[in-house]
């Protein structure tokens, strides 16, 4: 199997149970859906949201729309598969966004509740 089909086959298993109701429900839902997710799918949804997200509108995108409470798990993915420039690039967002919010859970919670501040 091509990368890419591996690729498209683990975020197609990743998104089965994703639908509108679960990205509005509260803070939680979502988040705790995906981190246990097993970890090929995790991983593949992450980093594919994270490059969608960034590809099209910036950290600012991935933030906004709530992605960016997987940042943490992000990170971690990333290394996993070497993707080291793409996860210090994540890693000083969030050491920005912590200047905001220093509490993680709080910090989580806010993003993805759209609860950021400029």
């Amino acid at each position: 199997m091509m990368d890419s089909n591996i690729v498209e086959s683990a975020y197609g298993k990743a998104v089965i149970g994703i639908d509108q109701a679960l990205l509005i429900a509260p803070y939680p839902t979502w988040y705790s859906y995906v981190m246990n997710l097993p970890l090929p799918e995790r991983l593949t949804y992450v980093a594919v949201v994270f490059h969608n997200q960034v590809f099209n509108g910036g950290l600012y995108q991935y933030f906004f729309n709530s992605y960016g409470q997987f940042a943490f798990e992000t990170i971690n993915c990333l290394q996993l598969i070497n993707a080291f420039p793409q996860a210090v690039i994540l890693s000083t967002a969030i050491e920005y966004l912590k200047l905001k919010e220093p509490n993680i859970e709080r910090l989580i919670a806010k993003i993805a509740n759209r609860g950021l501040t400029h």
